[in-house]
């Protein structure tokens, strides 16, 4: 958010590459594909952490670098050292157009086998394996709610497993269009002009609308930073439907002030 997306509201202001330099689309494209890979994994990561973290949380913790530590620094670094390569190094000659997102792409993209396998490997199957485990996690929690220990298991990590799956869906969401669209192009002999534009100049401005909306779904499931104001009116509520029978306190109450007047107009007489 601090880094690209200065640059696409900039572009989309113009309709023209700001910094028209070949350079400048190398840097765009790396941190765009870079972040991007990086974000799936870690997603992909924590929906099998998740798992473990209801499931088997005393196995995880005990293995917790194998598991949490390790998993985390692949999934940062693996991203940025490929593309660095892909990007800057790799063997081609790059033909960009400042006119599109992106400046048009890298060269690699182009080359069916490596788009293809940067296809799998960095969007399809970190997509799927969020997809997998988040759909395993959900069976098995339903699948043993009713037993006395899973239900204690469910009251203590329901906002865990219902942040997940908030977060999983609003990816699949932006995420699976993007995915469909780009493979059809690559095994598409005949190139499609829909295709293209949906997967080039519209479905990728929703990523960050996915990015946007991801801190407002992790306070959905925290409730305690929300101000709870039903515990404070229905107490007085019901409160007040108790004392219908002191209706006549008034009645008491002008009695009682009454008497002492009385008495003082005897003592004056």
């Amino acid at each position: 958010m601090i880094i690209e997306l200065p640059i696409v509201l900039k572009f989309l202001n113009n309709n023209i590459v700001s910094i028209q330099l070949d350079g400048f689309c190398k840097f765009w494209i790396w941190e765009n594909f870079s972040f991007d890979s990086v974000i799936l994994m870690l997603t992909a990561h924590t929906t099998i952490e998740r798992y473990l973290l209801v499931f088997h949380r005393i196995f995880f913790h005990q293995h917790l670098i194998i598991l949490h530590y390790i998993p985390i620094i692949l999934c940062c670094i693996y991203p940025i050292i490929l593309y660095i390569y892909l990007i800057f190094f790799y063997p081609c000659i790059n033909q960009f157009d400042f006119t599109l997102l992106l400046c048009g792409g890298p060269c690699y993209y182009f080359e069916p086998i490596i788009s293809a396998l940067d296809l799998f490997i960095d969007l399809v199957l970190p997509i799927a394996v969020s997809t997998l485990a988040s759909i395993a996690l959900l069976s098995r929690v339903i699948r043993q709610k009713h037993r006395i220990q899973q239900q204690q298991m469910w009251r203590k990590n329901r906002r865990l497993v219902i942040q997940l799956l908030y977060i999983v869906i609003l990816h699949n969401i932006v995420w699976l269009p993007i995915v469909i669209c780009s493979s059809i192009m690559l095994f598409s002999t005949v190139p499609q002009s829909i295709l293209v534009d949906l997967s080039v100049n519209i479905l990728p401005k929703g990523i960050y609308i996915v990015i946007l909306l991801c801190p407002f779904i992790s306070l959905m499931s925290l409730p305690e930073l929300w101000p709870q104001f039903a515990p404070r009116i229905f107490p007085l509520a019901r409160a007040h439907n108790s004392v219908r029978p002191i209706a006549q306190l008034p009645m008491v109450h002008t009695n009682f002030i009454a008497r002492p007047t009385l008495a003082k107009q005897k003592h004056t007489h």
